[in-house]
């Protein structure tokens, strides 16, 4: 496992009082030690236990956190009735992510990006804007080190609402990614084609839907393949299913049609289904 209770406390304490000591070195487990890389994320990660640690724990590349500008603060809930003041993207997500980098000069080696999506749930300007200007404040977290030229520590995906991109600020337009969502079978739907554009999504339960029970239904085929054809429209993007029942012939399908991320509420679960299926990847 990459990070253990103790370790999870100690970084806790690391970005409560702000020092960061050195990664320790040799073969001894320490909370910059990472085993196998799942092709997951956690979706609504911040309703697990312990927000991000419990994914960084069980291998997972990514999280997902649901923001509302309230109180002066990027709060991280589902909707405004559940903010809670503290409990913002900053505390829970960007102050450890600063952390483990410092101490450990990566989330995940080996040129991995963490992946950090961030769904802005109302269509609030000054709630992006609030957004980008806390990001700026966090630069080191999505540059790439000239030591490692393969990706950057964290990538942040804007998968709610934003502005326009021709409306947007271009000095933080490099470093924040948007998605296309897969919503028809036909070309061009969803977000408009971009270089901008790191994660192409699929809503599993509203497109193809089946539990793993007998054989795929026919629609399978057409909106995996919709989805392979939109990941191929720029390099480096990820395809993702969301909404997808922890089930092995479900995640079978998936992966073997391309899939790199699979979205997951219960990450136990979902952990031991990839381990079975021999998908996790040597970090």
């Amino acid at each position: 496992m990459a990070i253990t209770t103790i370790h999870r406390r100690v970084l806790a304490s690391l970005v409560a009082t702000a020092v960061i000591s050195p990664c320790p070195a040799g073969g001894q487990a320490t909370a910059c030690t990472v085993g196998p890389v799942l092709p997951a994320y956690a979706h609504n990660d911040y309703a697990n236990p312990h927000p991000l640690y419990d994914a960084l724990e069980l291998g997972f590349r990514g999280v997902e956190a649901d923001i509302l500008l309230r109180g002066g603060e990027l709060r991280v809930a589902h909707d405004a009735s559940a903010t809670r003041p503290g409990r913002s993207l900053e505390a829970l997500y960007l102050r450890p992510l600063r952390a483990i980098v410092r101490q450990c000069g990566h989330i995940i080696p080996r040129s991995t990006p963490f992946l950090l999506n961030v769904e802005l749930k109302e269509r609030s300007r000054a709630g992006y804007d609030s957004l980008i200007a806390l990001l700026e404040r966090y630069t080191d977290l999505f540059e790439t080190p000239s030591a490692d030229p393969a990706g950057p520590p964290v990538e942040i995906i804007l998968v709610g609402w934003y502005p326009p991109l021709a409306d947007t600020t271009p000095d933080l337009r490099h470093q924040v990614w948007r998605q296309q969502r897969i919503t028809t079978l036909s070309s061009g739907s969803g977000t408009e084609s971009t270089t901008a554009v790191r994660l192409v999504s699929l809503d599993y339960g509203k497109t193809i839907g089946w539990s793993g029970r007998g054989r795929p239904p026919e629609r399978a085929a057409g909106w995996l393949a919709r989805l392979r054809a939109a990941k191929g429209e720029g390099p480096g993007r990820l395809a993702r299913a969301y909404n997808v029942p922890i089930d092995p012939a479900v995640y079978r399908l998936l992966l073997e049609a391309g899939v790199d991320l699979i979205g997951s509420k219960r990450l136990l679960a979902s952990r031991q289904v990839l381990l079975t299926l021999g998908a996790a990847s040597s970090q």
